[in-house]
């Protein structure tokens, strides 16, 4: 980065070769502008110039003085600005009526969808950061905006929409929904606000909880509550909060353990997408919330999955599973009758009357109908653009090589709004495009070279495929062969006819991941090795190595200008290529300097731009091939992968964000030439003086290249600025902290140690490590065990299990050093889970009660319930009632818990009363030869009868009544009668018979 010079300790190695070719004095400088500022010859100078006033003093000046001294170039800042934005991934969807409000990387798009089978756009507004997820009311589209916080736009003309405001306070919202004039967000950093939309243009935090643990999820509103699904990262909460009071919501339920990932409330049931499947939670009462009923299909998981409800259906969507229509006209018995496989990218579902919207990620929005829920059928799709892999520029088009919608041609003649004219779909996942006359060649990974006419822009046709060895990844096309990069070979195929693609020769090596074809020779980099390679390809058919170099590591790209190629290979390397058969490398700027790993590279005119994935863009001084500089620098919101430059633009496919455009000027380059010398200085006075000549002579350029004090205009104030470049002595105006290749190295040192944690089994845990500055190399170890593919500076466990814990540490380096963490030891306390659950039982009246359930977890404890109420002292993991009464009849559960989560048995277990004798004999008293008649009440099934006297069988007595026709004194005693059904036996209750002599 260069620095102003009052602050500059030393100039860089540019700067001094641009001071040395002004004669080597600093004085000759100053004199210069001596002169400049008064209009008259310095002593000493050796021009001789008159006396002249004002601007055109400096200008005559200029150029009598400067022009013979200037260097040819002098090493002045890049301008970088974003022009333009396509495409990007649709994470949410809602319909209203026939409008569609789609949620499609940093855009909201509003879809005419009154024909689903032809979804049109009418308009969009592109926002800061990525839409995560949409709530509309009337006429206002309220968008999460992740950190750009919640964006409220403006949808009353949908075919204009316009941000109305916003509320960005330092939080990252995942999660929106609207109520009345209030907003409801979840934010990242675990904090639940309530946000005044009473005005839109003014929103303002009324009330916050910031104990919660939210990384992703949902929420829904009904009544005075918020219902929040905490999304999986962090055990995926289900918290009800009250929200009655704006201004102090109130937790009332936070169930953990759900692993909720979106929730709809409708009636008394919260309806919750959880990895598993869905689960129906009773809301009747939100401080006692109760699973109902549960659908759990195949018990497979998933990291996404969304629900929308129409009529008596609930519609799920699960990523990689599809989506499944269930009945729930019973809440505790949801049954499917509908399935439809969508895209393994499907990340959330909205149901309007007749249809289902899914949003799929990279593959647009798929529009269902479901008129029958039993038989959803495709109506119509939407497709914008997914993961941009690949992009080239050919004319006014853009061809992109889009992940999964395959080839996509986008009209950027105008760069503020790249407009799609076209698209063709792939039989393998794109990873490149090259534009040859009217073919654009594809490699695609599983399908090889794929090849498609683009003579109409609009309507591009597949017109041939080769099958490649293994997956392809680079491509070149140079006359009448296309050289295509596969995992293990360079295969060269004659395109003469596009239609029948046919292999001519073979290199057999670690194949390619870039390659670039000048004259007779191939120039690649290989996917599997670290090699840079120079074929002959002079006889296509039979290419030999002539030339090889080691890199610092594989996968990488390069471009090839004159006698040096380019390469990204993470570092950015320059290699001389002026003898094939020997390329030496002249010139490395590293990773560290970089910011990131460089991934592809361009070169155009005297600039290489480097994307660096994550890291963004950076543009590159290669004048001098052998001390390349750093020039400018973007960091972008995607992943910066392949670039191309056309013009004045710079054409990124940034990964989940699309094809983005950005407009790149060299500042004080007023002729756009490429370069910034005295020929610039005509044109500089000519925009000063008279701007509409200027921009009739110069109308690819930017007057504002000569903004030399950064207020966004051109005038008088930057004249001397101006001058003092164009003499070696730049500012940066960029100020983008990108370190340049003068740079000092610093090795690697760690910052924040891992520490030692304690959790619960079940949630998410991540072990971390900071170096400065940031390491290339980190490898994670348990108990000095290096663990398989834990090689970033985060170690996660999603969830944390019981046996991951242990002692931990995390070697981190780079090439010259390594260093290892302090021991951090992780701790992971089980969770209760119940294996036998409570049993439903009919117990006859008087029998005995046991209740019991089998429960794992360390330092358990129990709370048996009848009713939902608690049982005092039913603490055991058996419940006993020695001898049942009906008072015992009812539902139980038990409440199993530790320090960790609490889990309630489920179903309730149902208590049945069962009681056969409904009426019992009764005692009597009589006299002598007087009959006795006993009788007995009884319900149940198969009932039998045994009479008994003084507990002895009546022999035959044994119908419900017993009978003594003519009593005598021995007939005394204590009868009663033993009923036998097919579930109970009971007793009746004693019956004195009293036989007396009477007068």
């Amino acid at each position: 980065m260069s620095t102003h010079p009052s602050n500059r300790k030393r100039p860089h190695r540019a700067e001094r070769d641009t001071i040395a070719a002004i004669s080597g004095r600093d004085e000759m400088a100053r004199s210069a502008q001596t002169l400049i500022r008064s209009g008259q010859p310095s002593p000493g100078s050796r021009a001789r110039v008159p006396a002249v006033r004002g601007r055109s003093a400096k200008r005559t000046v200029l150029i009598a003085l400067v022009a013979g001294l200037i260097p040819n170039a002098v090493a002045a800042d890049l301008k970088i600005d974003l022009v333009g934005q396509w495409g990007g991934p649709a994470n949410d969807a809602v319909v209203v009526g026939d409008l569609a409000y789609v949620a499609s990387g940093p855009n909201l798009l509003i879809l005419d969808v009154s024909k689903p089978a032809e979804p049109a756009l009418l308009g969009h507004v592109e926002l800061p950061d990525l839409a995560l997820q949409i709530a509309v009311s009337g006429n206002l589209v309220y968008v999460a905006n992740r950190t750009a916080g919640l964006q409220i736009i403006d949808a009353s003309n949908p075919g204009a929409p316009f941000v109305r405001g916003a509320f960005q306070e330092g939080e990252s919202i995942v999660a929106v929904a609207v109520a009345g004039n209030y907003a409801y967000l979840l934010a990242a950093d675990r904090a639940f606000l309530v946000i005044d939309v009473t005005d839109p243009a003014r929103p303002f935090a009324l009330g916050d909880l910031r104990s919660l643990r939210f990384e992703s999820g949902a929420v829904a509103v009904s009544g005075n509550y918020a219902y929040v699904a905490g999304g999986g990262n962090f055990g995926g909460d289900f918290v009800i909060i009250d929200v009655s009071d704006p201004k102090a919501p109130l937790v009332v339920a936070e169930e953990r353990g759900f692993y909720t990932l979106d929730v709809v409330v409708s009636g008394p049931y919260a309806y919750l997408a959880t990895i598993l499947g869905l689960s129906i939670v009773d809301v009747s009462n939100p401080s006692e919330p109760l699973v109902v009923g549960t659908y759990w299909e195949g018990g497979r998981r998933t990291s996404r999955a969304a629900v929308s409800l129409s009529g008596s259906h609930a519609y799920m969507i699960r990523r990689g599973l599809g989506l499944d229509i269930l009945d729930i006209t019973d809440p505790t018995d949801p049954t499917g009758v509908g399935r439809y496989a969508s895209s393994e990218h499907a990340v959330a579902v909205f149901v309007a009357p007749g249809h289902a919207y899914i949003a799929e990620g990279p593959g647009g929005v798929l529009i269902l109908d479901v008129s029958d829920p039993s038989a959803p059928f495709r109506a119509g799709r939407y497709e914008r653009g997914g993961l941009s892999q690949g992009v080239t520029v050919s004319g006014p088009l853009a061809y992109l090589a889009d992940y999964p919608n395959g080839l996509q041609i986008i009209d950027v003649s105008d760069a503020a709004a790249p407009v799609r004219i076209g698209r063709a779909p792939t039989v393998g996942v794109p990873n490149d495009v090259a534009v040859r006359g009217r073919y654009a060649y594809i490699v695609a990974r599983g399908s090889g070279l794929e090849i498609f006419d683009i003579s109409d822009p609009s309507a591009p046709a597949a017109v041939g495929v080769y099958e490649t060895s293994s997956d392809a990844q680079g491509i070149a096309v140079r006359g009448r062969y296309a050289y295509v990069g596969a995992d293990q070979t360079v295969e060269i195929i004659d395109v003469t006819d596009p239609s029948t693609p046919l292999l001519v020769g073979t290199y057999q090596g670690d194949g390619a991941s870039g390659i670039v074809v000048r004259g007779d020779y191939a120039y690649i980099v290989p996917a599997r090795s670290t090699r840079f390679e120079v074929l002959d390809v002079s006889d296509p058919s039979q290419p030999f190595r002539v030339g090889r170099y080691t890199l610092s590591t594989n996968r990488t790209q390069l471009d090839v200008r004159g006698n040096y190629a380019f390469v990204a290979a993470s570092n950015f390397e320059v290699i001389d290529i002026s003898e094939p058969s020997n390329p030496v490398p002249v010139a490395r700027i590293g990773w560290q300097n970089l910011g990131g790993g460089a991934q592809d590279v361009t070169i155009f005119r005297n600039y290489a731009y480097v994307s660096v994935g994550f890291a963004g863009l950076r543009i590159i001084r290669i004048s001098d091939p052998t001390n390349p500089v750093i020039a400018g620098s973007i960091r972008t919101n995607g992943r910066a992968l392949d670039i191309a430059v056309s013009g004045g633009n710079v054409y990124l496919a940034d990964g989940s964000w699309g094809l983005r455009v950005f407009s790149v000027a060299l500042v004080g380059d007023m002729n756009c030439d490429g370069a910034f010398n005295g020929d610039d200085i005509d044109p500089f006075f000519l925009a000063l003086g008279d701007p509409a000549a200027y921009a009739a002579r110069f109308p690819d350029c930017n007057a504002l290249n000569g903004d030399f004090n950064c207020d966004e205009r051109l005038g008088g104030a930057d004249i001397d600025l101006f001058f003092n470049c164009l003499a070696g002595n730049c500012r940066d105006c960029n100020a983008n902290g990108i370190p340049d290749s003068c740079e000092v190295y610093v090795a690697p040192a760690i910052t924040t140690q891992p520490r030692n944690t304690t959790e619960c089994a079940g949630n998410l845990v991540i072990l971390s490590v900071q170096t400065s500055p940031r390491a290339l190399s980190y490898q994670w170890r348990k108990n000095g065990n290096p663990i398989a593919g834990a090689t970033s500076m985060w170690l996660w466990f999603d969830p944390v299990q019981v046996s991951d814990a242990g002692d931990y540490d995390v070697l981190v380096g780079d090439a010259c050093v390594s260093v290892t963490s302090d021991i951090a030891t992780l701790t992971v306390r089980g969770t209760p889970a119940i294996k036998t659950q409570p049993r439903s039982q009919a117990v006859c009246l008087g029998g005995p009660l046991v209740l019991s359930v089998v429960a794992t977890g360390p330092s358990l404890t129990y709370q048996w319930r009848k009713d939902r109420m608690e049982i005092p002292g039913a603490t055991d993991p058996t419940y006993i009632v020695p001898a049942v009464t009906e008072s015992d009849q009812g539902v139980y559960d038990v409440v199993v818990a530790n320090s960790c989560a609490t889990v309630r048995s489920f179903p309730p277990a149902s208590v049945t009363i069962l009681t056969t004798i409904l009426i019992h004999p009764a005692g009597q008293t009589v006299c002598e030869n007087d009959p006795v008649f006993f009788t007995v009440g009884a319900s149940g099934a198969a009932l039998t009868y045994q009479w008994r006297k003084d507990g002895v069988n009546i022999s035959g007595a044994t119908l419900n009544f017993f009978v003594i026709n003519a009593a005598v004194l021995s007939d005394a005693g204590i009868y009663d009668v033993v009923v036998t059904s097919a579930q109970c036996m009971q007793t009746s209750d004693p019956a004195p018979l009293v036989v007396q002599q009477c007068p």
